[in-house]
């Protein structure tokens, strides 16, 4: 993955959680509760 990429999502996660950065994002994380080993990837994602 190059950086662009990274950015590109980073971003696209940003908008959908209605923040302006990564803290406000992890705020909002809290907020809502997210459990992390309930997070599911997609079959493409798993190793």
């Amino acid at each position: 993955m190059s950086e662009a990429t990274i950015k590109a999502h980073v971003t696209a996660v940003l908008r959908k959680l209605g923040v302006n950065n990564r803290t406000q994002a992890v705020l909002m994380a809290g907020r809502l509760a997210v459990d992390p080993d309930g997070v599911v990837l997609p079959p493409e994602e798993i190793d």
